[in-house]
């Protein structure tokens, strides 16, 4: 019901908490630590508090699995609000208390998203490691939600990093799966990652389709922000400005990792329409949202966007250190495609400076 709705867990949350305290009862930590994710979704920054309160009691009563699933939901809020590194952090706390407890369930869930971590971090090795390592013991755990965690995550790496032939297979894997869960935290990830993978394999039609898709289903908020950026950049690159808007549409400004997602799409939009002095601005913006939640793919997607667009305007010499900086960092995460697509810009933009 969190994700789902809510308004109406907050309501509910509310109720039990009231009950509890008329009740002379200890701090109901579940219901606490409900309405605070609740209001993180809803885009209340004050939900944090909740949580942090709920965390405390939870412990203090010797609640092993909602402390566990706690420090998971924290790390999810933490993550869009504070970035990657925090909610490495949490997630690593939370897996040294499960695996304290034995509670296999978390162990298992802590590990899958650390390795989604690692991803949004750049550690791009250090995250193909971790899921070769898990993998086994997901498959041996029949865990298919964290399994679609990992082997999206996987996808997202090799599609980056061209490798194509490693991401395909593992990709119509993660996307059958999340189909068959309905879930709509999953559609986003093995949808949204398959159509970016589907365009690097020129396979525009098959792009399309998982974009159609993505378009239909619900789209919950916090999930499906991390997302957003690559989803909306795979339609603007099928010449489909209106199904990028609608991929975009109707998602709050907050916290920081939806406002990132919102600028990337933002400026991605504009910029195929021509409007190259906004949408350089949006870029900008993007790359220092992009910076504080520590993602380095995208921030130097959003630097090199910024200096397609001051290229255009035939601003060629002040497109060169932001050309120059997104290199730096395709150039590290080993991302060949995009490091193609960077030189080639910057041969325009030395051409045209000269």
């Amino acid at each position: 019901m969190n994700w789902i709705e809510p308004e109406r867990a907050v309501q509910l949350a509310d109720r039990a908490i009231s009950l509890a305290s008329e009740l002379g009862l200890p701090t109901q930590a579940r219901a606490l630590g409900f309405r605070g994710f609740s209001r993180a979704v809803l885009g209340d920054e004050d939900g944090v508090d909740d949580m942090l309160q709920a965390l405390d009691a939870a412990t203090s009563q010797g609640l092993g699995r909602e402390t566990a699933l706690l420090y998971f939901n924290l790390s999810e809020v933490l993550g869009v609000s504070e970035g990657a590194r925090v909610r490495l952090e949490t997630l690593e706390r939370g897996l040294s208390f499960a695996q304290r407890r034995g509670i296999e369930e978390f162990v298992l869930a802590f590990c899958a998203d650390i390795v989604a971590t690692h991803v949004d971090l750049g550690a791009y090795d250090e995250a193909l490691e971790r899921a070769r390592e898990l993998d086994p013991r997901l498959d041996e755990a029949r865990d298919v939600s964290d399994q679609i965690m990992v082997r999206s995550s996987e996808v997202a790496v090799f599609s980056r990093r061209g490798r194509l032939d490693k991401a395909l297979d593992l990709s119509r894997w993660a996307i059958e799966r999340a189909r068959e869960s309905e879930n709509p935290q999953f559609l986003a990830l093995a949808l949204g990652s398959g159509a970016a993978l589907q365009l690097a394999a020129q396979d525009l039609a098959a792009a399309r389709d998982l974009l159609e898709e993505l378009d239909r289903i619900k789209r919950l908020a916090l999930p499906y922000a991390g997302a957003l950026p690559h989803v909306v950049r795979t339609a603007v690159a099928l010449g489909d400005a209106d199904l990028a808007r609608r991929l975009a549409d109707n998602l709050p400004s907050k916290p920081l990792l939806r406002k990132a997602g919102l600028l990337t799409a933002q400026a991605l939009i504009a910029e195929h329409e021509g409007r190259h002095g906004q949408a350089a601005g949006a870029f900008a913006e993007a790359a220092k949202a992009w910076e504080r939640l520590q993602t380095p793919w995208e921030r130097a997607h959003a630097l090199l966007g910024q200096g397609r667009c001051l290229v255009a305007l035939g601003r060629s010499s002040e497109a060169s250190d932001l050309i120059r900086a997104a290199r730096k960092v395709f150039n590290a995460l080993g991302a060949a495609p995009a490091l193609s697509e960077t030189d080639a810009l910057m041969q325009r933009a030395s051409a045209l400076a000269s």
